[in-house]
C-alpha cells in the first residue's frame, strides 16, 4: 500500500491509493498531477477514466495528456487578413497512451503578445473562425486542443494584422454527408467590414476532386443575396471532394477563399425508372440535395419494396410528393418485347442506367419525355405531388391524404381559391397557388401529366399479374389506374371508394380514395401518384393560345397552338396575362415564351368529342412535348376509343387563353381516366370541379 500527498486545496484527509473503495473527491497525487475521483467508487488506480485532473500550482497537469498543437495558418506576421480570420491548427495528438478523442478546442485573441485582455474566446475543433474583430489591427492569437476535462497548454502565439476593408471569407456549411451527384453547398451570408460599402454581386464556390486537386466545376451564383450554389456537372459515387468559396462584390473587391469543406459522395446514386411491371417502377429516390425545396426523406423513401418508395415529406406544409426520375421513351418499335401484342403503340422505358442523356437516348432510338427539360436544362427528376392540393393556410397549397381540395371557384358552396391570397376564383388562380409553395414549385405542367399517362401504359402493358400493379386486368380491358369518377366509386372497378368532401356537391371527393387506394396510382402500387382519373379536372400549364384581352374566350378556328419553350421555368410562370412571365397574353407575348406549333390532332378546324384509341392505329406521339396529352394524329381517336386508352375522351376545340383540362371529375364516368383532354376551358373561367396539383425541380 502507497500513501499519497495531499492536493492543495484544503482537503484534511489522505487519499489511499489501493484496490479498496474510493469515495467521490478523494485525491491521489502523483508527482505534479493531482487526481480526484469523480466516481462513487473506483478500484482503479489513476489515471483512470474515473479519475479527472486537478490543476495545482499554475502547472495544467492535462497537458501531460493532451500535445500542444502549433498554428498552421496563417503565418506568424501575416497581413491584410480578414477580420473573419480562419485559425487552423496541426494534426491533434496525444501523449503515450491516452486514447481521448478531440471534442473541442479554444482560440484566444489579444491586441497584447502577453494576452492581458482577451478580446475574443472561439470554441472549434482544429479549425476556428474569429468574428467581430476590427479592422487595420494587430492581434495574438493561440489555440489550445481538449479532450473531455484534458487539455492541452496554449501554443505559442502567432501575429497578424487585418484588412483595413473588405469583404469577410465565406464558410461552406458542414451539410454534405454521402453527397449526391450535383450536391448544392451553402455558405455564410455576404458581409463586409472596414466600411466597404459594396453589395454582393456574386458568390463562386468551386469544387476540387481530392485524388489529385484537379477542378470538378466553378460554379458561380450571380444573384444579389446568394447563398447556395449547384453542381450541374456530376460527380462520381464514392469518391472524395472538396469545395471552397469566394464572394465578389460591387467594385470588384474579393473575399479570400474559404477554407476546403471535405465530403465524400455516397455508394450509388439512384438513376433508374425501374423495370415496367415491377416493385417501385415510375417512381425513384433523388441522389442531389432536397432541401431547397423543402422536401425531406420518409421512412422508406430509398426503400423499392416499401409503400413510401419515392415518396418525400414537404416540411414547410405536410405535404406528401413523389419523385419520378428521367427515364427514356420508344414506342412502336418492332424490336420491342410488347411489339407482337400491341404494334405501334408497344411502350418501352428505360432510365439513365441505359441513357446518360437526351442525345444518347435519340442516337439509341429513344426520347426523352419534354418534362425532364426546365429552363433549358436537363433534370434528373420531377418532384410532383400525391394528391389534388387542398388548403394549407389562406396563401399555400398542399398534398395531402384526406383534405378538401380546392375548387378554382368563386362559389362559397365548394372550397373555392378565391378567398386565397392573390386569387379571385378563376382558373389561372392554379398558377398563383402553384407558386406559393416556395421557390421551385409550380402548378403541374401538361408535360407532366402525359408523362404520367405513358407510364401507365407501360407498366399496364409489362404487368402479368396484381402483385405489383393493383388495377392490373388480365383481360386487359380495365387495364388502367382507376379513380372518383362515379358516385364516390369508380365506374370500372366498385372496389375503389371514397369519402364525401362534404362542400358543394355530396361526389366531391376527399383526396386519396379510402378503399383499393393502390388502384388509383400511376403504378398500381402505394407510392404512386393518385387521383389522375377522376376526383377534379386539372389545369396544368404548358400547352395553351393566345388572347386578345385577358378574358377573351373566342374560338380559333385552327390548329394552331402554343407549346412552352423548353428555355422558360415553370417556376417563374405566373398567373397574370400579358405580363413578362404570365402564362396568358397576345401574340407578341406568346411568341416570348412559347413556340408556335400546328397541333397533330385536330383541335379547332374540326371540334367536338372523340375518344382515345382507333383499333389497331398508332396512339402515342414521340412529340415529347405532346406525348401522352395530344394523339399521335387524326387517326388515333374515333367515336368509342379503345380499352387499352380507358376509352379515355378528348373534346376537340381551340379558343383563346386556352387552358388544357385533363383526367375527368367525380361525374365523369368512364369518359374520365389518365388520357381524358380537353381544350375549351379558358383563364377567366371559374369552375367548382376544377382543382390542380403542383410540381417542382431543383435549380
Amino acid at each position: 500500500m502507497s500513501t499519497l500527498n495531499l492536493g492543495k486545496i484544503g482537503i484534511v484527509n489522505k487519499g489511499i491509493w489501493s484496490a479498496g473503495t474510493y469515495k467521490k473527491l478523494e485525491l491521489a497525487k502523483i508527482g505534479q498531477i493531482t487526481y480526484i475521483c469523480d466516481a462513487e467508487s473506483t478500484t482503479s488506480e489513476p489515471p483512470h477514466a474515473d479519475w479527472s485532473i486537478f490543476v495545482e500550482d499554475g502547472l495544467n497537469g492535462t497537458g501531460f495528456y493532451v500535445k500542444i498543437p502549433t498554428i498552421d495558418i496563417p503565418t506568424t506576421g501575416a497581413t491584410d487578413t480578414d477580420v473573419a480570420i480562419q485559425i487552423t491548427g496541426s494534426t491533434y495528438e496525444t501523449y503515450e497512451t491516452f486514447a481521448g478523442t478531440h471534442t473541442s478546442s479554444l482560440a484566444e485573441f489579444s491586441e497584447t503578445s502577453d494576452f492581458a485582455i482577451v478580446i475574443q474566446s472561439t470554441d472549434g475543433l482544429e479549425t476556428i473562425t474569429a468574428s467581430g474583430l476590427s479592422a487595420s489591427t494587430t492581434y495574438y492569437a493561440r489555440i489550445k486542443y481538449i479532450s473531455g476535462t484534458f487539455s492541452s497548454e496554449f501554443s505559442d502565439s502567432i501575429v497578424f494584422t487585418t484588412k483595413a476593408a473588405g469583404i469577410e471569407t465565406p464558410t461552406i456549411a458542414d451539410d454534405l454527408t454521402d453527397a449526391g451527384k450535383n450536391p448544392t453547398f451553402t455558405t455564410t451570408a455576404y458581409a463586409t467590414f472596414g466600411g466597404l460599402s459594396e453589395t454582393q454581386t456574386k458568390l463562386t464556390v468551386i469544387v476540387y476532386k481530392t485524388a489529385d486537386d484537379s477542378i470538378i466545376e466553378t460554379i458561380e451564383n450571380t444573384a444579389t443575396d446568394a447563398t447556395t450554389a449547384t453542381m450541374t456537372v456530376d460527380l462520381e459515387v464514392s469518391t472524395g471532394y472538396y469545395a471552397k468559396a469566394f464572394y465578389t462584390g460591387s467594385g470588384g473587391t474579393l473575399s479570400s477563399l474559404s477554407l476546403a469543406r471535405t465530403f465524400t459522395t455516397k455508394d450509388a446514386f439512384n438513376d433508374v425508372i425501374g423495370l415496367a411491371g415491377g416493385q417501385g417502377f415510375g417512381v425513384g429516390y433523388s441522389s442531389n440535395d432536397v432541401s431547397p425545396l423543402g422536401l425531406t426523406e420518409l421512412t422508406g423513401t430509398t426503400d423499392p419494396t416499401h409503400e413510401n418508395y419515392g415518396n418525400y415529406f414537404h416540411t414547410p406544409t405536410g405535404s406528401t410528393v413523389v419523385c419520378v426520375l428521367k427515364h427514356f421513351m420508344r414506342v412502336g418499335d418492332a424490336s420491342s418485347p410488347q411489339f407482337a401484342t400491341y404494334g405501334a403503340n408497344a411502350l418501352d422505358v428505360v432510365g439513365t442506367e441505359t441513357f446518360a442523356t437526351e442525345a444518347e437516348a435519340i442516337t439509341g432510338g429513344y426520347w426523352m419525355p419534354r418534362c425532364f427539360i426546365d429552363g433549358g436544362l436537363e433534370k434528373d427528376e420531377v418532384f410532383v405531388d400525391k394528391y389534388l392540393n387542398s388548403k394549407f393556410d389562406g396563401t399555400v397549397p398542399m398534398s395531402k391524404f384526406g383534405e378538401v381540395p380546392i375548387s378554382l371557384t368563386t362559389s362559397a358552396t365548394y372550397t373555392p381559391s378565391s378567398t386565397m391570397t392573390g386569387c379571385t376564383g378563376i382558373l389561372a388562380d392554379a398558377v398563383v397557388l402553384g407558386r406559393a409553395r416556395g421557390a421551385g414549385w409550380s402548378n403541374m405542367s401538361t408535360f407532366v401529366f402525359g408523362m404520367l399517362a405513358n407510364l401507365s401504359v407501360a407498366h399496364a402493358q409489362a404487368s402479368t399479374s396484381s402483385t405489383h400493379n393493383a388495377w392490373y386486368d388480365v383481360t386487359d380491358t380495365t387495364n388502367f389506374p382507376k379513380g372518383c369518377n362515379s358516385s364516390l366509386a369508380d365506374a370500372n372497378d366498385a372496389s375503389v371508394t371514397y369519402t364525401t368532401a362534404g362542400d358543394g356537391n355530396a361526389d366531391k371527393p376527399l383526396a386519396g380514395a379510402t378503399a383499393n387506394f393502390n388502384k388509383t396510382t400511376h403504378n398500381g402500387q402505394a407510392s404512386g401518384i393518385a387521383d389522375l382519373n377522376g376526383s377534379l379536372f386539372e389545369v396544368p400549364m404548358g400547352i395553351t393560345n393566345y388572347g386578345t384581352s385577358a378574358t377573351a374566350i373566342a374560338a380559333i378556328a385552327n390548329d394552331d397552338i402554343f407549346v412552352l419553350r423548353k428555355s422558360v421555368k415553370l417556376t417563374d410562370l405566373t398567373g397574370g396575362w400579358d405580363g413578362t412571365n404570365d402564362v396568358w397574353g397576345n401574340t407578341t407575348h406568346m411568341n416570348s415564351l412559347y413556340e408556335s406549333v400546328t397541333s397533330p390532332h385536330a383541335l379547332g378546324s374540326t371540334t367536338g368529342t372523340v375518344y382515345w384509341g382507333n383499333g389497331a392505329n398508332a396512339v402515342i406521339s414521340d412529340n415529347p412535348s405532346l406525348s401522352g396529352f395530344i394523339p399521335k394524329d387524326n387517326t388515333s381517336t374515333d367515336a368509342t376509343g379503345t380499352n387499352q386508352f380507358g376509352n379515355d375522351q378528348m373534346y376537340k376545340y381551340n379558343r383563346q387563353n386556352m387552358v388544357a383540362r385533363c383526367g375527368g371529375y367525380w361525374d365523369y364516368s368512364s369518359n374520365a381516366g389518365v388520357f381524358c383532354c380537353r381544350f375549351n376551358s379558358y383563364r377567366s373561367g371559374t369552375v367548382s370541379s376544377y382543382g390542380f396539383r403542383s410540381c417542382a425541380y431543383l435549380s
